[in-house]
C-alpha cells in the first residue's frame, strides 16, 4: 500500500470517529461570538458569557473581513453582537435580550449557565 492510499484511509477512519464524538457529545464546538471592537454591547455580552464560564470563538468582524460575511450569511444582517450555537442564532442583542432567547430553548440553558427561574436584569 502507498502513502498515499494509507493517509487517505487515515484521514477517513479519523473523520468518522469526530463524527461519531460530535454525536455522542464528546467534542462539542464552541459557540461564536461575532463582535465589533469597541461595541459596548459586545462587551457586555462578552462580559457575561465570561461570567457564566461559556468558552466562545471570539471573531471581530471589523479585524477580519471574512467573519463579517461569514455573519451576515448566517445571519442576514450586519450588526454586533451576534451569537451562533448550532441552529441557535441571536443578532444584534443585549445581556437581557440573549437570556430570554436562551429561556426559548431550554436545553440551552445549561450550557450558558441561566437558570429557568432566574429573575432580574442581567445588565444588559
Amino acid at each position: 500500500m502507498d502513502v498515499r492510499n494509507k493517509s487517505s484511509i487515515i484521514l477517513a477512519v479519523f473523520e468518522k470517529m469526530k463524527n461519531r464524538m460530535y454525536i455522542k457529545g464528546i467534542m462539542k464546538r464552541k459557540p461564536v461570538l461575532y463582535i465589533k471592537s469597541g461595541c459596548p454591547w459586545c462587551r457586555s455580552a462578552r462580559a457575561f458569557l465570561s461570567e457564566h464560564g461559556v468558552d466562545v470563538d471570539l471573531r471581530d468582524v471589523n479585524a477580519n473581513t471574512a467573519y463579517m460575511e461569514e455573519m451576515e450569511e448566517i445571519s442576514g444582517q450586519s450588526k454586533t453582537p451576534t451569537l451562533v450555537d448550532g441552529d441557535f442564532i441571536v443578532a444584534d442583542f443585549s445581556v437581557d435580550e440573549l437570556v430570554e432567547e436562551l429561556r426559548q430553548r431550554p436545553e440551552l440553558l445549561g450550557r450558558y449557565g441561566v437558570s429557568d427561574d432566574e429573575d432580574g436584569d442581567f445588565g444588559g
